[in-house]
């Protein structure tokens, strides 16, 4: 029989060596696991059972506050349904809603706060285990969405009633002209109430007031925003209505009669009208003008937060 070779019978006895380690190393792993709640639920018992009894009432106000948040995201979308619709009327019922809506948000959170911290007091410094520790999380991250609601509603409320106040300028100035060209019309028929065409000046001064007003409120959008189809309108009606009270001053130096300068002052104001922005698009395109990007960053900031509340809820449950 060969004899094996001292070299050969070294490397088998460091072999069987690390085999034997290998397998010790899986004996000791095994006997002994890392003291996780999973394994090791005496560690977190006490802590746990505290936070059942607890918990319920701080689900209840997570809830009642997801459905306030659902409210205040409603009455959100509401009056940014009324600006698209041209409504000002409408956007303001949605700010009116919102804000008796953010009202009760408070309270909610108020009252979900107290229950948190009751929850705290109950638990008293016990240790959780991990699903009571995500729960406890999920219910911060709801406090925390609630505190940034107020700061995204009054954008809300900013860009709404900034395009609604803008719409209700609109609506007067063409209320303005088409007074404007009425008793321009009555002067030229000679109606006995008289004043030649001082009235329909008068209107057209109302005109430049709430044209004024469109401006000061364009003036009012966030740095950084374009506001070409608003400015375009701005220039174009001013344009217009100038040209008409260019008219209206030649008729009335006249005495209502036809010269070579009214005839030049009308062919002025048909060719201005004809160029004027009109129609439901060029509206929209002002309205959005005046509303983004806030509006839509303010929608997605409450609807993130009614998000991060309602996984809050299912957490809890």
């Amino acid at each position: 029989m060969r004899r094996v070779s001292s070299g050969l019978r070294t490397a088998v006895w460091l072999g069987l060596l690390a085999l034997v380690a290998v397998g010790g190393a899986g004996l000791i792993v095994g006997v002994d696991p890392p003291p996780t709640d999973a394994r090791r639920p005496e560690l977190t018992a006490r802590g746990d059972q505290r936070f059942a009894r607890a918990a319920p009432a701080l689900q209840d106000t997570v809830t009642g506050l997801s459905e306030e948040a659902d409210a205040l995201a409603a009455a959100a979308r509401s009056a940014s349904r009324g600006l698209r619709a041209l409504d000002p009327g409408a956007a303001r019922d949605g700010v009116r809603q919102g804000e008796a809506a953010l009202q009760a948000v408070d309270v909610a959170g108020q009252e979900m706060t107290a229950a948190h911290e009751a929850l705290l007091t109950a638990i008293d410094g016990a240790a959780l285990g991990t699903s009571n520790q995500a729960r406890l999380a999920a219910a911060l991250d709801a406090e925390s969405a609630m505190e940034t609601l107020p700061e995204a509603w009054s954008r809300v409320v900013a860009a709404v009633s900034r395009a609604a106040a803008m719409l209700d300028a609109l609506e007067r100035h063409d209320e303005a002209i088409a007074a404007a060209t009425e008793a321009a019309r009555e002067a030229a028929t000679g109606a006995p109430d008289g004043g030649g065409y001082v009235p329909a000046l008068g209107s057209l001064d109302a005109a430049s007031a709430q044209r004024a007003a469109i401006a000061a409120l364009r003036d009012g959008v966030p740095q950084g925003s374009d506001t070409p189809a608003l400015d375009d309108w701005l220039a174009r009606a001013g344009a217009h209505d100038d040209a008409l009270r260019r008219l209206y001053e030649a008729l009335q130096a006249s005495g209502g009669r036809s010269t070579d300068a009214t005839a030049a002052a009308q062919r002025e104001v048909e060719a201005l009208q004809g160029a004027l922005p009109v129609g439901r698009e060029v509206f929209l395109a002002m309205v959005t003008e005046m509303t983004e990007p806030g509006l839509t960053e303010a929608l997605v900031a409450i609807e993130q937060a009614r998000g991060i509340m309602r996984d809050a809820e299912v957490a809890l449950d």
